[in-house]
């Protein structure tokens, strides 16, 4: 019993001598852990709060965008976001880059509304600075496609128009560089007297001369200004990106339109003439 006694005596002396450490260590270690993350999220705060007060004082646009991509990330900030005390300087942050991006697309489509270069130029250098330059381009190559297949698909159904609608942010097609303001191309008047074909051709004309020359003019103009935003400042310019992608898709839908036109306009002069 004696040797049981002190064995277990041993035992617990041994448990002292090594778990009450073994505690302290991880208690220390939990407190350091806290005071790390403490100090993490004070470098977060003052670093906002820096940018935040550059911003306020920074009048040029292009470098009011730099400093809201900077901010961004702190603004979408799990930790941040818990803070009250950043809230109203949150907001403002927010209230700024949808007022950069308002301006960015007012810029653009003045710009082409106007034949102005250098409001394109401005607006681009938004969108870069903001890292959303790639997104806005092919976003604006789809919006042209799209309206260009809907003006395709106008033409074949003989539909008689005055106007295309113009809906996406680029505002009306234009002449971008020399000459007069261009507005959207005016679709010939298609009445019951004319022999359909006359009037498809006269639709097609209208295609290829108003709406088609629009457009591409618009990509030439966009792909003039950022040649002067973009050299050297990424390995895939894109510049030279964007009116190859845009050609690719409207080489690539002209194809497919034309390809299939043939018996869907079959059918359609058929129809008329039962």
């Amino acid at each position: 019993d004696d040797d049981l006694h002190q064995l277990q005596s041993n035992v617990n002396h041994l448990k002292k001598q090594v778990c009450v450490p073994f505690a302290q260590l991880e208690n220390q270690i939990k407190i350091l852990e806290r005071l790390h993350n403490a100090t993490q999220l004070l470098r977060k705060i003052n670093r906002f709060l820096q940018l935040h007060r550059k911003l306020k004082e920074t009048k040029e646009l292009n470098k009011q965008a730099l400093i809201v991509f900077e901010l961004d990330p702190l603004v979408q900030d799990k930790d941040l976001m818990k803070i009250e005390m950043l809230i109203d300087e949150r907001a403002a942050v927010v209230n700024s880059k949808q007022r950069l991006l308002h301006i960015a697309n007012r810029e653009l489509t003045n710009g082409i509304q106007e034949s102005n270069e250098e409001a394109i130029t401005r607006s681009l250098e938004i969108y870069r600075n903001m890292d959303m330059l790639g997104t806005f381009l092919n976003n604006q190559i789809e919006s042209y496609i799209n309206e260009i297949k809907q003006a395709i698909k106008q033409c074949f159904n003989g539909a008689d128009l005055t106007t295309l609608q113009k809906t996406s942010i680029k505002g009306s097609p234009t002449t971008l560089k020399g000459g007069a303001a261009k507005l959207p191309g005016k679709v010939p008047t298609l009445t019951t007297s004319m022999n359909f074909r006359n009037k498809l051709l006269l639709a097609l004309e209208w295609l290829f001369t108003d709406e088609l020359f629009s457009y591409c003019e618009q990509a030439l103009a966009i792909h003039r200004c950022l040649k002067k935003i973009t050299s050297g400042y990424i390995t895939n310019n894109p510049s030279k990106d964007f009116l190859a992608k845009f050609s690719k898709a409207l080489c690539d839908l002209l194809k497919t339109s034309f390809a299939v036109s043939y018996t869907h306009l079959r059918a359609h002069e058929t129809g008329r003439n039962l």
